[in-house]
Formats: structure tokens, C-alpha cells, sequence
């Protein structure tokens, strides 16, 4: 793999960059713009602590909802190309690949199921995806967000999604196919801990998971979770 995640790098969830609204929904990062002497200039304000808190030679995770185009905001995706470190964006679902195939090569995308466990071989993975796939029938639309990234790290087997599992929200009630497959591939490879995003300023049911969108995780480092 051309990209390396460990418990030094740093992870965060849902910026939202450009989405103009996003202050309306979740007052709390206005108020931290605000307090910082941005204004209303969210986007500025994240994208300064992100320079602030990430070296070059840092390792920046980021579950999904990374850029949203809003028809008020100047802010645009190949802003995205100045921000510090060497960047991991697992697709979220605001994220398009109209949007992200405009960032540079310090950008990888994971858009698909990845295992990145020893031992577990080609042939493992073929198997459990038939089995998922064959279970679920999934729709090529939800098989674009059937996305996450599994690993052990700090000797935790860790489950990195964009939704969180086991959560049950009845308004994301038109992604629940894509979640039940997800949760099955959690459960069949034993993992331990969900580190997802996309519901912000929200916590999950399941006890089992931490949310490290914006509104709870300003770029800590993965080792700093638990």
C-alpha cells in the first residue's frame, strides 16, 4: 500500500470545507471561529489549525465528508491541496469523485473495503466479500460508500468507517443497507473499536465507538483516543 496509518497519525472526520450551512447545523464551530477572531469564517479557521496542528511530515486521516460545494462559499476543492501533511480521505457521503480527483498526489483515496491485517490474505478477502456481497446485494450506488479501513494498531483491532455501526439512526435510515454489510465485515473480523464520523456533534449507541468528527476531535493523533 502506498500509504501507511499508525497510532502517531493524526485523524479527523467531516470538515465539511465550503459547506456555508455548516454553522447553522452545528453552531459550535462558529462559536469556536468566533472566539478565535475568524468571524463567520469557519473554513479559514480550520484550515488554519489544520496547518497549525499538522506537519508536512505528518500523517492526516480523514474519514469522509471533506469538502461540500455551496453556492455562498468561494472556498474550493483544490484549496484543499495547500493543507499540511500527506492526507487519507476515506469517501464519505458528501464526498464525489468529481470533487476529490481534483487533489494532488499528496491526497489517497480509499473508496473500497480495506483489510490491512497480516496474514489476511488475497484469498480471505475474496471470500469475505462474496460472502458480504452475496448476503446484502447491494446496489452499485451504496457499493460506492460500502467503504472502511481495518487495522490493528496499540494492539486493538480497529474498524475505521465514515458511518458508525451499531448505531441504529432512523435518519440515516437510506444508508442502513450499506451499514448492516459494514457491521457484518466488523463482527466476522472480530474487531474491537469503531472510529467513524458523519454524525458531528452527535454520539453513538454503541459503546464500542469513537466519533471523531470536528465537534469532538480537533486533529489528535490516534494513540491520544484511548
Amino acid at each position: 500500500m502506498n500509504f501507511k496509518i499508525n497510532e502517531h497519525s493524526i485523524i479527523v472526520s467531516d470538515t465539511h470545507f465550503g459547506h456555508f450551512n455548516i454553522k447553522k447545523y452545528e453552531p459550535i464551530r462558529l462559536e469556536r471561529s468566533k472566539n478565535s477572531g475568524y468571524s463567520d469564517n469557519i473554513d479559514g479557521y480550520y484550515t488554519d489549525l489544520w496547518n497549525k496542528k499538522v506537519s508536512e511530515e505528518d500523517t492526516v486521516f480523514h474519514l469522509g465528508d471533506l469538502y461540500f460545494q455551496g453556492r455562498f462559499s468561494s472556498y474550493k476543492i483544490e484549496d484543499l491541496n495547500s493543507l499540511n501533511g500527506r492526507k487519507i480521505l476515506l469517501v464519505g457521503n458528501h464526498d464525489r469523485p468529481k470533487y476529490y480527483n481534483k487533489l494532488d498526489s499528496n491526497w489517497t483515496i480509499l473508496d473500497k473495503v480495506i483489510i490491512d491485517i497480516e496474514d489476511f490474505s488475497q484469498n480471505d478477502y475474496i471470500a469475505l466479500m462474496n460472502k458480504i456481497n452475496s448476503k446484502h446485494k447491494l446496489t452499485q450506488k451504496e457499493k460506492r460508500l460500502q467503504v472502511c479501513y481495518v487495522k490493528i494498531i496499540s494492539g486493538k483491532k480497529i474498524f475505521f468507517s465514515h458511518f458508525p455501526l451499531f448505531n441504529n439512526n432512523e435518519f440515516d435510515n437510506k444508508y442502513k443497507n450499506i451499514v448492516y454489510s459494514l457491521e457484518d465485515i466488523y463482527n466476522i473480523l472480530e474487531c474491537e473499536v469503531n472510529i467513524h464520523g458523519h454524525i458531528h456533534s452527535h454520539l453513538s449507541n454503541f459503546k464500542d465507538s469513537i466519533n471523531v468528527c470536528l465537534e469532538h476531535n480537533e486533529f489528535n493523533r490516534i494513540h491520544d483516543l484511548f
